[in-house]
């Protein structure tokens, strides 16, 4: 199998996330530069964002599709389960990150000491805590895809004004965030 390059910012929740997919899989990557906000970066990604993924000449753009991509190119290890119901219940969770949870982990994360996070913060962390008192991950009883979203966004918000306290608030989140951020692949693609 030939090299993939990705593009984008070197600790970007997104990039990790397809990093460790990567890692995971053992396709070997490049991480490229981005001139971000130029044309040659709206060249890649119309909406210029980032990760981008180019393979042998195919350029793609979007976390999730990038992610499905490399599942099928690498389908011996699986970052997504292979039964409709179980594949459906991670897809679920990566949107609910898409959807609710970036916004207030990524994009709501106070920058001063005198902000703080959004009122939903919490409540949004409370809902992923009783999703994992039923099982030890997102989507089930193996660690998956919707780990590899959630587990860059809680490494960024952590250290934000009074995060590790609400973390703190949810045990099996917490148990859940001691696991993830042991593990090697997610390790390797935390910037110094």
């Amino acid at each position: 199998m030939k090299h993939l390059n990705l593009y984008g910012f070197a600790g970007s929740t997104y990039l990790r996330t397809v990093e460790m997919v990567c890692l995971h899989k053992n396709i070997k990557y490049s991480l490229k530069p981005l001139e971000f906000r130029t044309q040659s970066h709206r060249a890649l990604h119309p909406f210029l964002r980032m990760p981008i993924m180019e393979h042998e000449g195919f350029v793609l753009f979007e976390s999730l599709a990038i992610c499905s991509y490399l599942e099928d190119m690498e389908p011996a290890v699986k970052m997504l389960p292979t039964s409709a119901k179980e594949k459906a219940i991670s897809i679920q969770w990566i949107s609910a990150f898409i959807d609710y949870l970036a916004p207030v982990l990524i994009k709501g994360k106070p920058q001063e000491a005198s902000q703080s996070w959004p009122e939903r913060t919490g409540e949004y962390l409370k809902i992923l805590d009783q999703n994992l008192a039923r099982h030890p991950f997102m989507a089930g009883a193996q660690p998956g895809l919707a780990d590899l979203y959630l587990s860059p966004a809680i490494d960024y918000a952590l250290g934000g004004q009074g995060f590790d306290d609400l973390l703190a608030q949810n045990p099996h989140l917490l148990a859940w965030w001691q696991k993830a951020s042991a593990c090697s692949r997610f390790e390797q693609t935390q910037v110094a």
